[in-house]
C-alpha cells in the first residue's frame, strides 16, 4: 500500500496542474464494498473473465483473481498499476494482468464476461463517457457490478442506468454507505 500522506504531499509540492489528483493511492470505501458483495456472490465472478476499470490500487481485481479464470485489472495511470503488478508478485497471482485503459476509448475488441467498478461516478462531467461505456458492453453480454458511495451528485446517474439493474445491496463500510449494483441487459 502507498503511503497516501506522502502521495499527496508530494502531489501538493510538485503539481505543475498538469498532473491528476492521486486518488488512486487510496483503498476507498467503495472498494472494500465491492469486495464484500464479491464475497457474498462468488457466482458472478467464478471462472468469468474480469475486467477491472480505474481500478486504482486494485483491491477487486486482486480478490476477483482468487476465483475467477482471467483478471484484467486496468486504470488510466501507470503510477497505480505499477502498484498493483507489486500485490501481484507479492501474493504470487497468476492468472491477472494490467494494462492502462481509459473507458472514454474502449477498444473495438474489448471482451468481458464481467465488468468491475468502485467509485467510478463521482465526477458530472465523465457521465456521459461512463454510461455510453457501460451501454456498449451491456449490450455485449458483459454483466457490470458497480459499487459505489451514495452521493447526492451521482443521483442523475444512478437513476439513468437502473433499468438494467438485477441486485441492488447496500451496506456500511468505514462510516460511509456503499451501493453495489449489478447491471444486464
Amino acid at each position: 500500500m502507498p503511503d497516501a500522506a506522502c502521495i499527496r504531499k508530494d502531489y501538493e509540492t510538485t503539481n505543475n496542474n498538469n498532473t491528476p489528483f492521486p486518488f488512486w493511492a487510496k483503498v476507498w470505501p467503495a472498494s472494500i464494498g465491492l469486495c464484500s458483495f464479491l464475497a457474498e456472490n462468488i457466482e458472478y465472478i467464478a471462472d468469468k473473465k474480469v475486467v477491472e476499470v480505474a481500478a486504482g490500487l486494485g483491491l477487486p481485481s486482486l480478490y476477483a483473481a482468487h476465483v475467477a479464470a482471467h483478471i484484467v485489472c486496468s486504470d488510466y495511470l501507470q503510477q497505480p498499476i505499477d502498484f498493483v503488478n507489486k500485490s501481484i508478485e507479492l501474493n504470487a497471482l497468476k492468472n491477472i494482468t494490467t494494462t492502462i485503459f481509459d473507458w472514454n476509448h474502449l477498444p473495438d475488441d474489448f471482451s468481458a464476461d464481467v465488468l468491475l467498478l468502485s467509485d467510478v461516478n463521482y465526477d458530472p462531467v465523465a457521465f456521459d463517457s461512463l454510461y455510453l461505456m457501460m451501454e456498449k458492453l451491456i449490450q455485449n453480454n458483459t454483466t457490470i457490478i458497480l459499487a459505489t458511495p451514495q452521493r447526492l451528485m451521482a443521483k442523475p446517474f444512478i437513476e439513468k442506468i437502473e433499468h438494467w439493474c438485477i441486485v441492488k445491496t447496500t451496506q456500511l463500510v468505514n462510516n460511509s454507505w456503499v451501493s453495489v449494483f449489478v447491471l444486464e441487459d
